[in-house]
């Protein structure tokens, strides 16, 4: 399926009402979201545009899963005479919904309990107002009230959106592998079976099953994958990785772009140049490899959403079932097929050339496209003709690629040496705002200090075995590397 082109819209405001210039830009566009047709309201301090996306659904009461897919909208600004190291600023929502508008879309908490918006007001989370299956979201004007936009200013502008899924609330299994460092029901070294998760309340689990360090207690603040959240549906492209570089402070950036953002098929490219700064990707629906921790919770800071813990990566691949797979990938059963070709080019409209292939792994040599060895765009297993989770790769709530293309950063239930950092988390959501040096400042999101992440899923350069769901068996608070990366939600 074809990507649509990220963008972004510069303004240079002296009116009360203006036009968009197009020049560029974000959003994760794999199922064709985008935001188009901006406009602001200078007086009125509210920007209008149309949001739209395909394939759409929505299952709260007609069928099981009871999810949906949604778009994460939020909005950056900044002011036309900036010097290049002025970060760009969070847009903040009014909190009262009359002062907005959403359209045939409505808004909903974070959580999924109910419609709104969540009280941080950092941006807003659209899904479709009724029950169906795979419907497109034709574009739908939206009306965003940001009272932080002074009147009558002159505002460089970008309202980015990102695909996310719901991850419904309930009981699901933990662990179900052969491995002896994956969670189990007992510390017995050659315990396979599944924990089943049935609250958030506090909890004491066995991590390490053959470690001396194989045990360690969660209070109820730790994020454990029952109470409903919404996840990014892909790992975090190249595009729109760009576009977070493009709107912090140039004195920031190469922090978190450095020389090994080069080769395994990583296309992004540029470097700072002004107040609007220009990386870039010719390949912006790829995810983007090569992340370290501290890039991903900058990325996850800066878009007002969090990182995930390994425990929700878990229930975002299984399900509320508790009649787990031993062994069981993302997509629920224990076959996997290596994509080893691809069609070309490779523009977003490239799918795997060696159908069934289901997955990124191995460390091979692609035949066709751009060749060589690295991740594959987002989304590429997802056919009209996939019609199942094993032909399409895809988690129990629709989210992609879990299994395989990038080992992905998570929150880690205990550290590999102690409890430090981890244990702390509490979930809190990013505020949009970096630290000076251009660092995510949560107080509880670990460090690379406090260490307490590892990760998950397996990647193109792993063997199969890496990616089954419960498989614990990559580095612990793992460096820069080919194959990381990652993704978040709220």
């Amino acid at each position: 399926m074809k990507q649509i082109i990220p963008y972004f819209i510069w303004w240079n405001v002296w009116r009360m009402i203006v036009v968009a210039l197009l020049i560029g830009g974000n959003s994760l566009m794999a199922n064709g979201l985008s935001i188009t047709n901006l406009s602001r309201d200078s007086l009125a301090q509210t920007l209008t545009f149309d949001v739209q996306w395909y394939n759409s659904w929505r299952l709260d009461s007609i069928g099981e899963p009871g999810n949906w897919d949604a778009a994460w909208v939020f909005v950056k600004f900044q002011q036309c005479d900036a010097t290049p190291n002025t970060p760009w600023i969070h847009g903040n929502l009014n909190s009262t919904l009359s002062q907005h508008n959403f359209g045939d879309l409505e808004p909903v908490l974070s959580d999924g309990s109910g419609t709104g918006l969540d009280t941080d007001l950092k941006g807003v989370m659209l899904r479709r107002r009724t029950n169906g299956l795979f419907g497109n979201i034709a574009p739908t004007t939206v009306s965003l009230h940001i009272p932080n936009m002074q009147q009558m200013t002159a505002y460089n502008v970008r309202v980015i959106g990102m695909e996310m899924v719901f991850v419904d609330s309930g009981r699901y299994d933990l662990g179900a592998v052969t491995y002896s460092n994956s969670f189990s029901a007992t510390a017995l070294p050659t315990d396979a079976a599944a924990l089943t998760i049935t609250s958030e309340g506090a909890i004491t689990i066995n991590t390490h099953a053959s470690s001396p360090n194989n045990v360690v207690s969660l209070s109820a603040n730790f994020p454990k994958g029952f109470d409903g959240f919404h996840l990014m549906k892909y790992e975090i492209t190249q595009g729109q990785y760009a576009t977070f570089l493009n709107t912090i402070a140039v004195a920031n950036q190469f922090s978190h772009f450095s020389p090994l953002y080069v080769g395994s098929r990583n296309a992004l490219s540029g470097g700072g140049a002004g107040t609007l700064a220009s990386f870039y990707s010719t390949r912006p629906d790829r995810p983007q490899n090569s992340l370290r921790w501290e890039d991903l919770t900058a990325y996850l800071d800066w878009a007002a959403l969090r990182p995930m813990t390994e425990m929700e990566y878990e229930k975002a691949c299984r399900g509320t079932a508790t009649n787990s797979i031993l062994d069981e990938y993302a997509w629920g059963t224990v076959n996997s097929f290596q994509l080893t070709s691809l069609t070309a080019p490779e523009n977003g409209t490239e799918i795997p050339a060696n159908l069934p292939a289901n997955a990124s792994f191995g460390n091979t040599t692609y035949i066709g496209g751009d060749g060589s060895r690295g991740p594959v765009r987002v989304g590429i297993f997802a056919l009209p003709t996939n019609t199942t989770r094993e032909q399409s790769g895809a988690g129990y709530y629709a989210a992609m690629e879990l299994s395989g293309n990038l080992a992905e950063f998570y929150v880690g239930v205990q550290d590999v040496t102690s409890t430090t950092g981890s244990v702390n988390f509490t979930g809190s959501w990013g505020d949009g705002v970096l630290s000076a040096a251009g660092e995510a400042n949560q107080a509880d999101w670990p460090t690379t200090t406090t260490g307490g992440y590892l990760l998950r899923g397996g990647s193109w350069f792993h063997s199969a075995a890496e990616m089954r769901v419960s498989s614990r068996s990559l580095p612990w608070n793992g460096a820069q590397d080919s194959y990381t990366g990652g993704r978040g939600g709220r």
